[in-house]
């Protein structure tokens, strides 16, 4: 299993292409500043040189700032970078080895909500017993060379449903994408020394927003 992620090259050619729009804004901006009161805050800084040399470089952060968390989820753009956007909430269950209620053989319903930007996934997971959240996350290419996103999570119980068998531990989940990115379907295990459960997981995107719970 390979893990996808930027290289040294993205970022190279990333600021290749914008440093000269960069520095012209801030020509821009520090033509502009010249023309305020000397008198102040903003006089104060000019006269400093806070608005000369870092302004291009922080005016470049900000552009990568803002196609990291917004502009590659535009339509095609994800696609030219390999890197797939599943951002967004997912509903469907969770079919685990621990069959407690036997009418439902192990079968739980749950959410789960995926929070990405360029360089980073936190994946969180709802179920009416408890939630998860990653500790890390990678989006990889496994031997089929399909995408798949692969996590260890930190379980936390609900006070109101906690026994003797559903209690704080820590696992792993490996979720194969399909459709597109709008299903998740692979398995987890959990930490044999905290639970020793495992199981099968199949979701379905059912909105690019958020909710923060089940």
């Amino acid at each position: 299993m390979e893990c996808v992620k930027l290289g040294y090259k993205f970022y190279f050619i990333f600021a290749l292409i914008l440093i000269t729009p960069a520095t012209i804004v801030a020509g821009w901006i520090s033509t502009f500043v010249e023309t305020l009161p000397t008198d102040g805050i903003i006089g104060y800084l000019s006269s400093v040189g806070f608005f000369d040399a870092p302004t291009a470089l922080i005016i470049l952060f900000l552009l990568f700032w803002s196609f990291s968390n917004h502009l590659w989820k535009i339509k095609h753009v994800d696609t030219l970078l390999g890197i797939p956007n599943i951002n967004g909430r997912y509903e469907g269950e969770l079919v685990s080895s621990h069959t407690e209620d036997k009418t439902q053989n192990g079968t739980y319903p749950i959410v789960i909500e995926v929070k990405q930007t360029l360089t980073d996934i936190q994946v969180f997971l709802y179920t009416e017993r408890s939630c998860s959240y990653s500790l890390i996350a990678s989006m990889c290419r496994n031997y089929t060379k399909n995408f798949e996103l692969v996590y260890v999570y930190q379980n936390k119980t609900s006070a109101m449903h906690a026994d003797a068998d559903m209690r704080d531990h820590h696992g792993s989940a490996f979720l194969e994408l399909a459709n597109g990115g709008n299903t998740l379907n692979g398995y987890y295990f959990n930490n044999p020394r905290e639970r020793g459960r495992y199981g099968k997981i199949k979701v379905t995107r059912v909105s690019r927003k958020q909710k923060g719970g089940f």
